[in-house]
């Protein structure tokens, strides 16, 4: 049995990414959302990418919000993270 959010985990977790290359993850995850109806917005800086995601109007709005903030990942749990 296949768990779709397990697939595109597993698909993510396997890509050597770091800020700022993203070796395709923000693609794969816009591409994903685009799919369901979710209107992409890229927002890059210089050399890092980032995307607003949403689907929807008015009151019935559903968001995504994708950044990249390096290798914070390595020096705090992400328990720890201001975001």
């Amino acid at each position: 049995m296949s768990c779709p959010v397990i697939e595109l985990t597993q698909q993510l977790i396997r890509r050597p990414s770091l800020s700022p290359d993203d070796a395709g993850c923000q693609a794969l995850l816009i591409e994903r959302l685009q799919a369901i109806g979710f209107t992409v917005e890229r927002m890059d800086f210089a050399d890092t990418q980032n995307f607003w995601a949403w689907r929807g109007q008015g009151e019935n709005v559903s968001l995504c919000r994708a950044y990249r903030r390096g290798a914070a990942w390595r020096r705090r749990s992400l328990d720890q993270s201001p975001v």
